[in-house]
């Protein structure tokens, strides 16, 4: 008995939902959007091409959940750091510990997120709730002034710019691994230990710069 009909026969519907999302996950982050292929995410799976089409009836509709439980794992985990009652500085801290974890055990994310929401703007916005990204951006600025007012923070940072440099500061080397690696002649191991180096360093260097 073939491994599709194994989880026909034994799994339940979930398990194989879930296996399906793994292997389109790892498929569509190595190839994107264009680049994959049923045929291929149904292969890695173990199931047979009609299988995967009973769960989902297009590329699209398997790219999307795929697209919408990558995103919400993403956003979820950097939005709830901001809803805590944290203050600013606490609120970097944990911002940089937890996204770099995020990216160090998901590679290739950046560049998928980059690349799929550059092809399709409109993926963000039909996906996940953007107003709730709003009112979490809202409670960082208006932490920001409180603390700018108290003299923690300097007035002259402005909080659009101090929130678009910690995250660029996080997911620029990902994005631009393969610049990097040849740029600093760096193999593997070599990135690795420049990420783990960073991970330790960039909360201090953001809070260096913006503190009073």
């Amino acid at each position: 008995m073939n491994r599709a009909n194994n989880i026909i026969n034994s799994d339940t519907p979930q398990s194989t939902e879930a296996v399906i999302l793994k292997a389109a996950s790892e498929v569509f982050m190595e190839r994107g959007f264009d680049g994959a292929r049923m045929q291929e995410i149904a292969d890695r799976a173990g199931l047979n091409k009609a299988l995967l089409h009973y769960y989902y009836r297009s590329k699209e509709k398997l790219f999307n959940a795929v697209f919408e439980r990558v995103l919400i794992e993403m956003i979820e985990g950097m939005i709830q750091i901001f809803e805590d009652n944290l203050t600013v500085f606490e609120s970097i801290r944990s911002f940089f510990k937890k996204h770099q974890e995020i990216l160090m055990k998901n590679k290739l994310l950046p560049l998928f997120m980059l690349n799929e929401i550059q092809r399709a703007p409109e993926l963000l916005i039909d996906l996940y709730p953007v107003d709730r990204i709003q009112v979490v951006r809202k409670k960082f600025y208006s932490d920001v002034n409180n603390e700018q007012h108290m003299g923690i923070i300097r007035k002259d940072v402005d909080p659009h710019d101090l929130f678009l440099n910690i995250l660029s500061l996080s997911v620029f080397p990902f994005a631009a691994k393969p610049l990097l690696k040849g740029f600093y002649s760096m193999d593997e191991n070599d990135f690795q230990s420049m990420i783990s180096h960073r991970k330790e360093n960039l909360a201090d260097f953001v809070i260096n710069a913006i503190k009073a």
